[in-house]
């Protein structure tokens, strides 16, 4: 590696292999720029934990060889040098010639941790083995007796049977430290003059738990028979307030609930957690959390109704009413959930094909109730109202009778086609209403023709309103108009007749003529044809024939 030094830019390293071969790219650079740089200068331990020196103005700098990361600058600034001054490594140590002295710089004597680290132990008590270190020479690795060594936990509580300690013979120095009365892991920090500074870590685990306190899921409120959405947490502590995890903590609920699971190791944050699955009837549920050689306590839940899962008729089904008038009792039903707790302030909408409701919807009452007042539409008959609470429904079915009879329609069977003295192939229908078109039971309804035959006469309406009779034609072909009447209100059917099949064929004209042969007779011949009634066959086909001679057509 090429190391590159120029005045007022960074440092920088460059890779060389069998030669330049081109222009170079720097293979690292220092961060910043440096002033009145000299040439630098490498140390290393082989191949390994190279060192890059350099004198910039008043400061030694020291590089990592390979990323040019800055490892140390000389605190305070060096005298003045002077020109072209080289610093000098040798046997660990680094010379540089001042204009006015001979500065030195050595390594830090060496302090490090013999036993004791990484330890841990319940709060407010003393780890198991003590904290020792060891100091040393680092040119010749021999102990470095009476040094001063401090020992600090940056005041987080713990205690230290001593904070400072001087080295023994071996270049020990001991102490006990006794953890704080919070869990967690502390860093330790030891110093000595000219030997910086070294960590250990010492951990302080929870006491033995005295109690349990309720750590959530408390004074939730759901739907009987379900799961709340929340667990119940039970946290163990010591004396001191410190979470602690492993305590078996089992779970019982009253009233028939369930919990899931009944018994839990306290986590990591000193929680047992269990899940409640509520009884099916509402109510308070209360939640008891033991633990061996701890008190219980006990956590208060509500159980309440569950959405509409059941709606009942209470009364006022089967009733009867006139049109528009009101049904003589009201419709109430009771709304519950699936295990037939009542749901109360529950809306219910009610529906109906025809007529109104006093108020729509109706929030149940403390009983589950919902109470409505139905009248009557226009339109008569059995309808079916319906009462809808979430999902679940139920049906009333009613009768609305219909009004006085006021009108007589052709309901059906009108504008037929028939033959002479034959039935109409579809019935004739009148139908008797009330002011709505609902049809009237128990009319008698009269039907008259010009010609023809009923098969009943009068007739009495049916349940719909019907009076239904089959109507035989006369023998006179044609239109034939059927008027139903009762009261004073009828309805007519127009039908219509036609011939039957021909039955006399007579001789209009041009009988008995005289004319040469071969020639046309004076007066055409014409003949007239005639059902068994007398009624004109029109545009029937009629076939001449003769021994001889022709015909126009």
């Amino acid at each position: 590696i090429l190391y590159f030094t120029p005045g007022g830019s960074p440092v920088q390293a460059f890779q060389i292999t069998n030669g330049p071969g081109g222009p170079l790219t720097p293979l690292a650079q220092t961060s910043n720029r440096y002033v009145g740089a000299h040439a630098p200068s490498v140390s290393a331990n082989g191949n390994t934990n190279g060192i890059l020196w350099l004198l910039s103005g008043n400061n030694l700098e020291a590089f990592d060889a390979i990323s040019l990361k800055l490892l140390y600058t000389s605190k305070p600034m060096l005298p003045a040098l002077a020109h072209f001054a080289t610093q000098t490594v040798a046997n660990g140590r680094v010379y540089i010639a001042t204009q006015t002295s001979l500065e030195v710089y050595g390594l830090f004597h060496i302090l490090s941790i013999a036993s004791g680290n990484n330890q841990s132990a319940p709060v407010l008590t003393p780890l198991p083995a003590p904290l020792q270190v060891v100091t040393q020479n680092p040119y010749t690795g021999q102990p470095d007796p009476g040094v001063t060594v401090t020992f600090s936990d940056d005041e987080k509580g713990g205690v230290f049977s001593r904070t400072t300690v001087v080295t023994d013979s071996n270049g020990i120095a001991s102490t006990t430290y006794t953890l704080p009365k919070k869990v967690g892991t502390y860093t330790l920090t030891i110093t000595a003059p000219n030997f910086g500074s070294i960590t250990a870590t010492a951990t302080a685990t929870p006491s033995t738990p005295v109690k349990m306190v309720p750590h959530s899921g408390q004074g939730q409120t759901g739907a009987a028979g379900t799961v709340l959405p929340n667990p119940i947490q039970a946290q163990a502590v010591d004396a001191y307030g410190n979470v602690v995890p492993g305590i078996t903590v089992n779970f019982a609920v009253n009233k028939g609930g369930f919990m899931n699971p009944t018994s839990v190791l306290t986590d990591v944050k000193g929680n047992a957690s269990s899940y409640l699955q509520l009884p099916t009837t509402p109510g308070k549920v209360t939640v008891t959390a033991s633990s061996s050689g701890l008190k219980n306590i006990t956590f208060g839940d509500t159980a309440v109704a569950g959405p509409p899962g059941i709606v009942t008729i209470v009364s006022g089904n089967n009733q009867t009413v006139s049109i528009g008038d009101p049904l003589p009792q009201p419709l109430v039903v009771n709304v519950t959930d699936q295990y037939g707790n009542v749901d109360v302030g529950v809306p219910v909408t009610f529906t109906a094909p025809s007529g109104n409701f006093a108020a729509n919807p109706i929030n149940t009452d403390g009983n589950g109730n919902a109470s409505v007042n139905y009248t009557a539409g226009t339109v008569a008959g059995k309808i079916t109202i319906t009462a809808t609470a979430g999902t679940a429904y139920v049906q009333f079915t009613e009768t609305v009778s219909g009004g006085p009879f006021a009108d007589l329609l052709a309901a059906s069977g009108n504008n037929q086609t028939g033959t002479v003295a034959s039935a109409l192939p579809v019935v004739l229908k009148a139908k008797g209403t009330d002011q709505y078109g609902n049809g009237v039971a128990g009319i008698s309804v009269t039907f008259s023709a010009s010609s023809g035959t009923f098969s009943a006469n009068p007739v009495v309406s049916d349940s719909n309103g019907f009076a239904c009779v089959t109507y035989t034609g006369g023998t006179i072909a044609g239109a034939v108009i059927v008027t139903a009447t009762s009261g004073s209100v009828s309805a007519q059917f127009v039908e219509t007749f036609l011939p039957g099949p021909p039955a006399i064929v007579q001789i209009s004209s041009g009988n008995n003529q005289t004319a040469p042969v071969n020639s046309n007779f004076a007066q055409s011949l014409a003949v007239q044809i005639l059902d068994q009634y007398a009624n004109l066959e029109i545009n029937y086909p009629v076939t001449f024939s003769a021994p001889s001679g022709t015909f126009s057509a």
